[in-house]
């Protein structure tokens, strides 16, 4: 936590990432802050005290696990990490995702979230190794890979902190394509492909992916979600330009006021 406190805190703190983490222990202590008790909500409570918000949130799925053939034990693991991660309970979360990764370590959706709640936490080249690796494990199994090809645009988008280059956003639209192709109920990857698709210049690719994710159940919540969340970081500038591409039917269904997804600023 404390490495991910130096990648994210550099301009807040004026430290850079090359800052010893003791330095970093003294300057957590100055604000009663236990190093080794810092938590994810601590960090983003710290950035928000500081004028900036962490690039790392979690969207967490409402996927029906009732057709996935595993046990009832990990059925109850993976719900229990899902409510967890709802509250931000991100280090118990991760305690029994590892667990779940034990006692089932070839179910793909004990590892995609226990490589999300990896990066959570900061620990994100950790996070995206396994989603390398699942890429390879699950070549066959077209939900899973495109659950893992998700997660590592989500790293790409973190390490960016959620402003990538021109270059790197179409490399992330491409990915988030992939994504769907793969599973085309994933609703997230719907709403990132979109954004993505808009912030290219795809316009007429973004309006058909808005036409064809229509009737994706989770898709208007999972588009609500990542508008209010990129708006409310660096990216809020760019979102006013994703809110002005998308049809006003649809702007205004989502939100009778762009204010409500944090992009005031960006007008």
């Amino acid at each position: 936590m404390l490495a991910r406190l130096s990648w994210s805190l550099d301009e807040a703190f004026e430290i850079t990432a090359n800052t010893p983490l003791d330095e970093i222990e003294e300057e957590l202590r100055a604000m009663n802050i236990h190093p080794n008790a810092l938590s994810s909500s601590d960090l983003d409570r710290i950035l928000r005290a500081n004028g900036e918000k962490s690039p790392v949130y979690a969207y967490v799925s409402d996927e029906s696990l009732q057709h996935d053939g595993v046990e009832r034990d990990i059925k109850e693991l993976i719900l229990k990490l899902r409510f967890l991660t709802r509250q931000q309970r991100y280090q118990e979360a991760l305690g029994i995702a590892q667990l779940a990764t034990r006692l089932a370590p070839n179910y793909w959706r004990a590892l995609i979230s226990y490589a999300g709640l990896l990066v959570l936490v900061g620990r994100v080249d950790e996070g995206d190794r396994i989603y390398q690796r699942m890429t390879v494990k699950f070549l066959n199994e077209p939900k899973a890979l495109g659950a893992a090809v998700h997660g590592s645009a989500a790293v790409k988008e973190i390490k960016s902190r959620l402003n990538p280059t021109n270059d790197e956003i179409i490399e992330l639209s491409n990915l988030y394509e992939k994504a769907v192709k793969l599973d085309g109920a994933r609703a997230n990857s719907r709403a990132c492909l979109l954004i993505t698709s808009l912030l290219a210049g795809r316009t007429d690719k973004g309006r058909k992916v808005l036409e064809d994710s229509l009737q994706c159940e989770g898709f208007f919540e999972a588009m609500h979600f990542e508008l209010e969340e990129r708006g409310g970081r660096k990216y809020a500038s760019k979102m006013y330009n994703v809110m002005q591409a998308l049809p006003i039917w649809f702007r205004d269904f989502l939100c009778n006021s762009q204010t409500a997804f944090g992009l005031e600023s960006a007008t």
